[in-house]
């Protein structure tokens, strides 16, 4: 294990991980064949891209 602080190296360490992966990726489509009051022949596409709420916890063991 490294600790990103001081740049040292640890070795046989145990580390306990909580919460979601830190990689990730998720996507939504929304789609229509028509809106109403138009030419049902209209098509309608919709998307949109949304960041991931998490939170995470390592535990090291002393």
């Amino acid at each position: 294990m490294v600790d990103v602080k001081t740049g040292t190296v640890r070795a046989n360490v145990t580390a306990t991980y909580f919460g979601l992966p830190l990689i990730g990726f998720a996507a939504q489509s929304y789609s229509t064949n028509g809106l109403p009051g138009i030419n049902p022949n209209v098509l309608s596409n919709y998307g949109g891209t949304f960041s991931h709420k998490f939170t995470r916890r390592i535990e090291v063991a002393q």
